[in-house]
């Protein structure tokens, strides 16, 4: 028999979870902490309750990119309208 798997740390779960619900993306999140993507894939694997949170936190951060994005261009003037352009596409992709 194998070692039981580590426990996903508390603190470094929670710091993710709150990170992806504002809509920041997973590689930022992970730089920040100083631990991979691949660490994160692991957790999600092994502990089913991250891997809900994980989720719901990760579909609410889409919206809240869409939602930025959209006030963004509502505000877009003649000046900058490219930039905001170019900026609610990348959103909408990454959402």
């Amino acid at each position: 028999m194998g070692r039981p798997p580590e426990p996903v740390p508390a603190d470094k779960a929670e710091k993710i979870i709150d990170a992806l619900y504002e809509g920041r993306a997973l590689t930022d999140i992970c730089a920040e902490l100083d631990i991979g993507t691949q660490v994160v894939s692991k957790w999600k694997a092994k502990d089913e309750e991250f891997r809900r949170e994980f989720a719901c936190a990760r579909e609410e951060g889409a919206a809240m990119r869409v939602e930025r994005a959209s006030a963004a261009v509502d505000k877009a003037t003649v000046a900058n309208w490219q930039v905001v352009k170019m900026q609610a596409e990348h959103a909408m992709k990454v959402a």
